[in-house]
């Protein structure tokens, strides 16, 4: 299939409406499968960041689901572009990377959420639906490294308090 925009749709379902935007052909094929076989309805795929920009302003998507790897220069540069051209949606980053410091990153420059690619299809679709409900869509892998990333602040934090106070 190719990357051109679905044909908006208004779900009567109440269904959360998704973009997907993967460089890779057959991952952007499983995740849109996936999200529709879980009831959620894909508005829109892209292959690249400027197609991501330009659906995201008319597909009417409640999530983005972007790639960070997404051509040419990855999907956290997109996101600026596509947060303003769909204010209120939720940009959901799915990496490869399990690095807190990467999640951190993303979700400081406005993500909503940071998944694994690792994942089951079907957990990503839960976690854009448990976002919608107002839950945290970040994987268990990158909570751990969240997690470890804190605690590595915080010492340094801690540290830098200490080394003040004598």
């Amino acid at each position: 299939m190719d990357s051109r925009p679905l044909p908006p749709s208004k779900p009567t379902n109440g269904a959360v409406r998704v973009l997907v935007a993967d460089g890779d052909v057959l991952a952007r094929n499983a995740i849109r499968d996936a999200l529709s076989d879980a009831g959620l309805s894909v508005v829109g795929q892209a292959a690249d960041a400027s197609h991501a920009v330009d659906l995201a302003g008319r597909c009417g998507a409640e999530v983005v689901l972007l790639d960070a790897e997404l051509p040419p220069d990855g999907g956290l540069d997109a996101m600026d572009a596509i947060a303003a051209a769909m204010p209120g949606a939720r940009v959901v980053i799915l990496t490869r990377e399990d690095s807190g410091a990467d999640g951190l990153r993303a979700l400081a420059r406005g993500a909503s959420g940071y998944l694994s690619r690792d994942m089951e299809l079907a957990s990503i679709a839960r976690a854009l639906v448990a976002l919608m409900l107002g839950e945290a869509a970040i994987s268990r892998a990158m909570t751990a490294g969240l997690i470890e990333h804190v605690r590595h602040v915080s010492s340094r934090l801690q540290a830098c308090d200490s080394s003040r106070a004598r």
